[in-house]
Formats: structure tokens, sequence, C-alpha cells
């Protein structure tokens, strides 16, 4: 075969010297007229060795954008997916730590609403152990209250003997009564002021005045009394405080229970979000996650801070 450009001899398509193509054989046996030139079949061109090289790199930054992109995509992916392990972890040990302090007020309010129990069953005791002091002085009160009605019917009737043995009963017996120190003490400044009315009836020059007891005078009363019931007075005060502390308590470890709740949603929300694999979908749950996340920190903030909501 002949190359058609310059009639090279040559083996194969494509001539050595020029590189077109080769023409074909023409048999001798039927000779090509002068006046019909030959025909020229157009020149193909073998690939030039720079055009592969371009192929080549365009091929090779086509991988290498896609390979970027890949990476992009795998790196977005992993930054997603560590975010969502650090939410999770801190959001287990916020959870942990709303946990104990909700179970270490529970505690205390159990404590407290115990002692409380145990000083009002105390101070009960203390207020039966008023009620029999406040008995007996009036026990006592009405067998002197006898004694001065017998002895003023004697001086009445003008029997000054009889009289004054009911003086001498009356000192007998608020030597060896049984009462209290402070009622014996009013009951004597009282005492001393009716028989001085008594003497000085019996003397003709005044009248025989009402015993006054210690119960009628207002002063003398409010201190009897708080002498019965002071010990429990203070023991009802004390229970009723510890109860109050108790219920503070209480309310605390709700709060942090409720905590304990949102930060169960945000767990929760979590864990669809690290499952799924729609990236829109994905987006959606972590902002829940994060807003509800936000919110349980802030309301314990406010907590560990004792400010009131």
């Amino acid at each position: 075969m002949l190359c058609v450009n310059c009639n090279t001899p040559i083996e194969g398509r494509f001539c050595s010297v020029c590189g077109a193509a080769a023409t074909i054989p023409v048999p001798l046996s039927e000779p090509v007229p002068l006046s019909e030139p030959a025909p020229v079949l157009p020149a193909v061109t073998a690939p030039r060795d720079n055009t592969l090289e371009e192929i080549k790199k365009d091929i090779q930054s086509l991988c290498n954008d896609t390979k970027y992109l890949c990476e992009e995509v795998k790196s977005s992916k992993n930054h997603f997916e560590l975010f969502v392990v650090i939410m999770l972890g801190i959001t287990a040990l916020l959870t942990a730590f709303a946990g104990y302090r909700s179970a270490e007020y529970s505690s205390l309010q159990s404590t407290h609403f115990t002692q409380s129990n145990n000083l009002t069953a105390e101070a009960i005791g203390r207020q039966n152990d008023g009620t029999q002091l406040f008995m007996t002085d009036n026990l006592a009160l009405n067998s002197l209250n006898q004694l001065i009605i017998d002895m003023s019917h004697a001086l009445i009737n003008h029997d000054f003997e009889l009289s004054a043995q009911y003086r001498d009963t009356l000192d007998w017996f608020m030597y060896y009564s049984i009462m209290t120190d402070l009622f014996r003490q009013y009951l004597t400044w009282n005492l001393d002021e009716w028989l001085d009315s008594a003497r000085a009836f019996q003397e003709g020059w005044g009248d025989l005045m009402y015993f006054v007891s210690p119960f009628d005078d207002e002063y003398m009363n409010d201190s009897l009394m708080e002498m019965y019931y002071e010990a429990s007075d203070a023991l009802y005060a004390e229970a009723w405080e510890n109860f109050l502390q108790g219920e503070h308590y209480n309310d605390r470890s709700g709060r942090y229970g409720l905590t304990t709740v949102i930060y169960a949603v945000t767990l929760f929300m979590l864990g669809i979000a690290s499952s799924i694999k729609k990236r829109a979908s994905k987006v959606v749950m972590l902002t829940v996650s994060t807003t509800t996340f936000l919110l349980a920190t802030g309301y314990m903030a406010l907590l560990i801070l004792n400010i009131n909501l």
C-alpha cells in the first residue's frame, strides 16, 4: 500500500513519514486513466501525544474534584456525627447530675419530714405535761377558794376563833400544797392582799374584798400559760420549721426531676438524629434536641443559683 500524500510504501493503516492514511492498492491489469486522477481520501491524522496528555490531565482533574467532593461530604458527615456524640455525652452527664441532685433533695426532704414528726410527737408530750401542771394548780386553787369561803363565813358571823383556825390552815396549805413555784408566788401575793382585807374587816375599819385568782389577772395568766406551754410551743415551732424546710426540699427535688425529663427528651432526639439518613430530618432533630438541651441547662442553672421561678 502507498501513502496518499507521498506515495511511500507503508505497512499498516498510517504512513510512517507523514502520518497520512495509506491508499488502496490498484491492480496493474486495470490502470487508472490519466484523464481521471486518483481520488484523494481525507487525511486522518494519528492522535498526538500532547492530546492524550491533556485528556489524562482532564480525567485526573475530574477524579481529584470528585475525590475532594467525596471527602467534603465524608468530613461533613463525620463532623455531624462527632457533634451528636459530644452532645450525647454532655447530656448524659448533666442528666446524671440532675438525677443526683433530685435524689439528694429527696433524702433531705425525708429527713426533715421525719424530724418534724418526731418533734411534733415530743411537743404533744410536753403539752400534756403543761396541761397536767395547769390542772394541778387549778386543784390547788379550788382547795384554797374553799378555805377562803369558809373563813369569810366565819368572819361575817364574827366567829373570830374559827377564822383564826382557818387562817392557820391557809398557812399550812400554802406551805405543803402541791403547785408550781410561779403559781405559788402569784397565789401568795393575792392571798396576802385578801388577808389584809380580812384583818381590816375583823377590826372593823375595812371591807372584806373579793379574792382575785391568778388566772383572773391578765399579766399573771399570760405568764402562767407561757410557763405551762413554753417547752411545747418551742418544739411545735421547730417542728413547723422542719416541715417547711422539708416542703422546700420536696419542691427542689421535683424541679430537678423535671430537668431529668427534659434531658431525656434531648437524648431521645439525639438518638433519632444519629440513626436517620436524610439530612433535612437530621437537622430538624438536631435543632429540637439542642433547644431542649439549652432549656434544661438554663433551668438547672437557675436552680443551682437558687433563683425562684
